[in-house]
């Protein structure tokens, strides 16, 4: 008779049953109890990141300090390289004819959760009078490589509309994180000393307050950084448009164009999510097209990036066509301001970041009336 194949019961006794389940439950209940028993505030979320994502450490500690705002920065490495934060500073003060105040809250990576997140966050403990998120035009995917570190359930939020297997995924980003999250409650993340390795970009990100300058010529769609060109500053006077040229007006103009590519249901709810997050803290949301490069070439319209099955924005929208910001120069001479298509350079920053100021101050103006 051949042998017969026995599999083990997978437990002894009814009592390692139910210990199993009782660990299995506590695992995915983790996000519930460290917000039950951890409290963490926004700040200490933002530093609870790892230092080597460099701006994540500032916005903690900007959380922290508090205060009032006139413009806060949200974005990807599109908003980190583009918004020159003093430059801005100095700017807008002589616009509004007293001291402004602006921190940029860029990080790498696209995510319209993170967007969402990170003004929710922020606004925990800092009063905002206009809240600007870019429109992005790069890969899109979610959740947030980083979502682990800051998607917190329950204090983060899914818009209802969001499908169960969307809402699951970025349960499982909180589940994830959730060892992170507890061992960084209980040491206390707000007091560790960052890592010497990483102490140059965490002194640099507090002086600049947040904003990433560039200091690379350009390169295009290559890898191999030995084709780059020099980086060399730039100095140009601001581009001078009138001030009705740089919003939008949900359809297309002599200044703005769509981009190929909508905005998913997923990001559009986000979208929303977040301007009314800022609206309810009195505050107003906009969207900013970046001056992105098409293939290399300048643009006589700024792109816009539509929202699902065609639905309006309630918020403002503004930017500068890059033709208008670079007037005067070839294609290949405004690649002097970027270091890819995508991506301003140190110059470029300095440049869009003067340029914009009327429609900031306009914004702001518009905030304080309310």
């Amino acid at each position: 008779m051949a042998d017969v194949y026995r599999v083990a019961a997978p437990f002894e006794s009814r009592s390692h049953l139910v210990i199993f389940l009782t660990a299995t439950f506590a695992i995915l209940m983790l996000p519930f109890l460290n917000a039950w028993l951890l409290r963490a505030s926004a700040a200490d979320v933002f530093r609870s990141v790892p230092p080597r994502y460099e701006n994540y450490r500032f916005m903690g500690n900007a959380t922290a300090r508090g205060g009032e705002v006139d413009v806060l920065i949200i974005g990807g490495s599109d908003a980190w390289t583009s918004f020159d934060t003093n430059v801005l500073i100095e700017e807008l003060s002589l616009a509004l004819g007293r001291p402004a105040k602006v921190l940029n809250f860029g990080a790498n990576w696209y995510g319209a959760e993170a967007y969402s997140a990170r003004v929710q966050d922020a606004l925990t403990n800092i009063k905002a009078k206009v809240v600007v998120v870019t429109d992005t035009f790069g890969e899109m995917t979610y959740p947030h490589q980083l979502a682990k570190y800051w998607w917190l359930y329950p204090d983060n939020i899914a818009p209802a509309s969001l499908t169960l297997p969307e809402k699951a995924t970025l349960y499982a980003s909180s589940l994830l994180g959730a060892p992170r999250r507890l061992w960084a409650g209980l040491h206390g993340v707000g007091s560790l000393k960052v890592a010497p390795q990483f102490q140059y970009g965490a002194e640099e990100m507090d002086r600049t307050l947040g904003f990433n300058g560039v200091r690379l010529g350009w390169l295009y769609k290559s890898t191999d950084e030995s084709r780059r060109a020099k980086y060399i500053e730039q100095a140009r006077p601001r581009a001078e448009l009138p001030l009705d040229k740089f919003f939008y007006r949900n359809a297309e103009d002599d200044a703005f164009t769509y981009y190929f590519d909508d905005y998913t249901a997923y990001q559009t709810a986000f979208l929303k999510q977040t301007d009314r997050i800022v609206r309810e803290r009195g505050g107003i949301f906009a969207m900013i097209s970046v001056p992105k490069l098409v293939e290399g070439k300048l643009g006589e319209k700024a792109l816009i990036r539509r929202l699902w099955n065609g639905e309006k924005r309630s918020w403002p929208e503004f930017g500068v066509p890059t033709a208008a910001l670079f007037a005067g120069l070839s294609d290949e001479e405004a690649h002097a301001f970027y270091y890819n298509e995508d991506h301003l350079n140190m110059s470029g920053a300095k440049l869009y970041s003067r340029t914009i100021v009327p429609a900031l101050a306009k914004l702001v103006t518009d905030a304080e009336k309310r």
